[in-house]
C-alpha cells in the first residue's frame, strides 16, 4: 500500500496537513508516502482525478486506487486508514 498525497505550496490547509503526515511517516516507516506537488505533477493529478488539496489516494501496489480523503482529517481517522490497507 502507498499513499499519494496531493499537495499545493499555496493551500493553507495543505500546510495545516504537513505537520501530521510528517509525524505519520515517522510513524509508519514501512507506508510509503509520496509527495506530490499539483503544480508539478500535473500528469497525476489528471490520471487520480484530483479536484481539490490536501487530497491523500490510497493505492494498491498495483496502482488500484482504494480510498481517498480530501481536505483536512483527523489524526486517528488517517491512522484507521493505514491500519486497513497496510498489508495490501
Amino acid at each position: 500500500m502507498k499513499i499519494l498525497l496531493f499537495n499545493a505550496i499555496w493551500c493553507k490547509d495543505c500546510k495545516t496537513m504537513k505537520p501530521l503526515w510528517r509525524n505519520l511517516r515517522l510513524e509508519n516507516p514501512k507506508v510509503e508516502i509520496k509527495n506530490l506537488e499539483v503544480d508539478n505533477h500535473k500528469r497525476y493529478c489528471k490520471l487520480f482525478n484530483i479536484i481539490d488539496v490536501p487530497t491523500a489516494v490510497f493505492i494498491d501496489n498495483e496502482g488500484k486506487e482504494l480510498e481517498r480523503c480530501v481536505g483536512v482529517q483527523h489524526k486517528d481517522f488517517i491512522i484507521e486508514l493505514i491500519k486497513k490497507y497496510k498489508n495490501l
